[in-house]
């Protein structure tokens, strides 16, 4: 099914090559700290109105009918062990179900070869949450970086059970 804003999911066509290379994890959590802080900080993001908690359990959230979404961060030190443990080489993508505010993917897109990230969030106002965080990111780093985050990363506000 198409994402639920009217964009489309990235096509399985050969991705663009990396524009830049790896950025540290080091790195990375200093730049998205910073992107955070713009925006008030991680727990003013993470807890903003319809981002964390049972959103509208009177209203289904998907099609499958589920009512209850809750929201659990995945810091970049989990991350990095993921990656670290299932690392991404050229060419390979990685992949984020309820992506939330898409700090993993925005890790996975700048700290590692492959070729795309994608995030998909079902919660509108993560999904929107995940855009700024995207662009304050984008904010924080060189153009190589910023670059390589608009060619490889897609945060997608959809359903991915229908």
């Amino acid at each position: 099914a198409p994402p639920l804003d009217g964009t489309t999911l990235p096509t399985t066509a050969a991705p663009p090559a990396p524009a830049a290379p790896p950025m540290t994890v080091h790195v990375f959590k200093k730049k998205l700290t910073k992107a955070l802080d713009a925006l008030g900080g991680r727990y003013a993001v993470e807890t903003a109105p319809g981002v964390r908690g049972n959103l509208a359990p009177e209203t289904a959230v998907c099609a499958s009918g589920q009512r209850d979404a809750h929201y659990g961060a995945v810091l970049p030190g989990l991350v990095e062990d993921i990656l670290r443990r299932a690392p991404l080489r050229a060419g390979e993508t990685f992949a984020d179900v309820g992506s939330g505010i898409g700090s993993a993917v925005l890790q996975a897109a700048l700290t590692t070869q492959c070729a795309r990230a994608t995030g998909v969030e079902v919660v509108r106002t993560r999904h929107a949450a995940a855009l700024e965080v995207r662009t304050a990111l984008a904010d924080e780093v060189d153009a190589a970086a910023r670059a390589s985050l608009e060619q490889r990363c897609a945060l997608v506000l959809g359903d991915a059970f229908s």
